[in-house]
């Protein structure tokens, strides 16, 4: 997990900075097993954000590469938005 998360860091730093339509990544680490990572990812939409731009990336290419490297288990899934919820709120 000190592996994905040093190479983690830097590509976050590229979407901050070159990818605005990036609405969200974040990984969260499991409460329970210390091996287990959730990643959190919110684009503004499918087509554009996230598949011309955000997967079409440089960075997000050398990111794949060095991930497989590390031999995970992905279970990735995709979800709509309810508009039932909230993402964040302002500080009070």
């Amino acid at each position: 997990v000190q592996t994905l998360t040093e190479v983690f860091k830097p590509f976050v730093s590229y979407m901050k900075e070159h990818e605005p339509t990036t609405l969200a990544f974040e990984m969260m680490h499991s409460d329970k097993d210390p091996l287990q990572v959730l990643v959190f990812e919110r684009y503004a939409d499918k087509d554009e954000a996230y598949l011309k731009i955000h997967r079409a990336s440089e960075a997000f290419l050398a990111f794949r590469s060095t991930l497989a490297s590390l031999d995970p288990v992905i279970d990735g899934h995709s979800y709509w938005e309810g508009g039932s919820g909230f993402f964040e709120r302002a500080v009070l």
